[in-house]
């Protein structure tokens, strides 16, 4: 699901992983999605493998964990 350049909200977010929670890969890219958007991905999307947040202004520590869980998912996904 590609999001890339949209004006997506956190709030937006929210209601994506409630209604769409077997979300694989999504396009977060250029976007102004917060720490929280990042939190709400990885608590609530169990079989999203790829995450794209090129140009959003998030902590590497929001970065590194949302590749984690993809990998994380990916590998579950895998055995």
């Amino acid at each position: 699901l590609s999001l890339r350049d949209s004006s997506i909200s956190d709030a937006e977010i929210e209601v994506l992983v409630s209604s769409c929670q077997n979300i694989k890969s999504l396009d977060l890219s250029y976007t102004s999605v917060t720490s929280r958007a990042i939190e709400l991905l990885v608590n609530n999307t169990r079989t999203m493998v790829e995450c794209a947040v090129s140009g959003c202004d998030l902590p590497p520590n929001d970065q590194d964990a949302l590749r984690r869980h993809c990998m994380e998912n990916k590998r579950k996904m895998s055995v």
